[in-house]
């Protein structure tokens, strides 16, 4: 089982804040998770290439309004 965080306790999934982590880290991050820090590992549920375009879409960050 998962320790249970805040959304408030984690940091902003933000382009600026992603910055420094390659692709490749935030694919691996979000394939494998990090149990330590609450993040399941989403390759059950979701393909390589949902993932991929997952990460892009972080990088890139929301449309402005």
């Amino acid at each position: 089982s998962f320790p249970t965080r805040r959304s408030s306790d984690l940091p902003p999934l933000t382009p600026a804040a992603l910055a420094g982590h390659s692709r490749d880290s935030l694919n691996a991050t979000i394939t494998y998770g990090r149990p330590a820090r609450a993040m399941p590992g989403w390759a059950p549920l979701l393909s390589a290439g949902e993932i991929a375009w997952l990460v892009e879409r972080l990088l890139q960050g929301s449309p402005a309004p």
